[in-house]
């Protein structure tokens, strides 16, 4: 399993991935309150993600691989409409891992590889990004009593030569965030 959330309804939405990082053997899957737990997507090879819209009509989730970020549309019943290209990340950006979205209905997106976040409008250009001191971030959330401080996650793998590697930061991301869903099972 890599990466999760819970949405407004109370369902988890999380993907999988092979150890290894390497074939599509990985796929997203929906965990709802009463323990049933589908297939949603496939397939994946380095699943990352998700992250749902303030609105809960839309998810996102990424294939780190691909370099590409996929929109859903959420149907009422938890159902996923047609998986369809929201970002593909340009080889300079690095490689989409965690996001999360701000009150803005923005995308933030953690860039493996060279060292930053992201900020994304609805439709999907690039806002803003801000520099971080290691090279593989991994995730955010907001936190805060104003939801206004993000906390960035980072990894140490293949990194020796970098001290910071695998700490955790607080940036300032001019926007507040979105409160925390919580499993309803």
């Amino acid at each position: 399993m890599n990466d999760a959330k819970a949405d407004a309804a109370g369902r988890i939405w999380a993907g999988t991935m092979p150890f290894s990082c390497q074939g599509e053997t990985g796929a997203f899957y929906r965990l709802d309150p009463d323990f049933s737990c589908r297939q949603v997507d496939a397939p994946y090879t380095i699943a990352n993600g998700p992250a749902i819209a303030p609105d809960g009509r839309t998810i996102f989730h990424t294939d780190t691989a691909r370099r590409t970020i996929f929109r859903f549309d959420v149907h009422d019943d938890g159902t996923l409409g047609r998986r369809a290209p929201h970002i593909v990340f340009d080889e300079a950006w690095g490689s989409p891992d965690g996001m999360t979205l701000d009150a803005d209905g923005c995308l933030w997106v953690a860039h493996w590889g060279t060292g930053q976040v992201s900020r994304f409008d609805p439709p999907g250009a690039r806002m803003r990004s801000i520099a971080l001191p290691a090279s593989q971030i991994t995730s955010m959330t907001f936190a805060g009593d104003g939801l206004d401080r993000m906390f960035v996650t980072s990894a140490a793998d293949g990194c020796d030569d970098e001290p910071l590697a695998g700490a955790l930061f607080e940036v300032d991301p001019g926007c507040r965030g979105l409160p925390t869903q919580r499993f309803g099972g």
